[in-house]
């Protein structure tokens, strides 16, 4: 059911998801060096990783599971109580990102005296990927509503 509003709700949070993947959390600026921190690590503007005095690993693991749940969610049309179920799962999964994501860019800039800090896209993402799990949560329960009222009109 690509067609509905709620499916294209979860489309464009999948989208912002695999956008995480694909975009820098923030940018360091230490000691006239540039850093980059992305999901994977951190990275100077030579593409040498920094030393790993902080690990990011903890970051995309419940990214993963919530672009994982959301595309299965999209699939579950049919139970629209399973669906949003599973979506509020992804939002919480999302949430739980996002701060992870904080604390990543935290405990980085800690490491580096005299530093300047600039955030990335997919600092923001995760809020943006939340709000369109909220519509689309909105829109399934707007149409099981027209169901069940439908269902006491017979």
């Amino acid at each position: 059911m690509i067609q509905r509003v709620q499916t294209l709700f979860m489309l464009l949070a999948i989208g912002g998801i695999t956008a995480m993947y694909l975009t820098p959390i923030g940018a360091f600026t230490a000691d006239n060096h540039h850093y980059v921190l992305s999901i994977y690590g951190i990275k100077d503007e030579a593409g040498v990783p920094f030393p790993e005095v902080v690990s990011s690993n903890f970051v995309y693991i419940p990214l993963a599971v919530a672009l994982i749940l959301t595309i299965y969610a999209i699939f579950q049309f049919g139970r629209r109580k399973t669906q949003m179920q599973v979506n509020k799962i992804s939002i919480v999964l999302m949430l739980v990102s996002a701060f992870l994501m904080a604390l990543f860019l935290k405990n980085a800039g800690d490491m580096m005296p005299e530093r300047h800090i600039g955030f990335g896209v997919a600092f923001f993402m995760p809020y943006l990927c939340i709000l369109l799990l909220v519509f689309a949560n909105r829109a399934i329960k707007k149409d099981d509503d027209l169901v069940r009222s439908v269902d006491r009109i017979r």
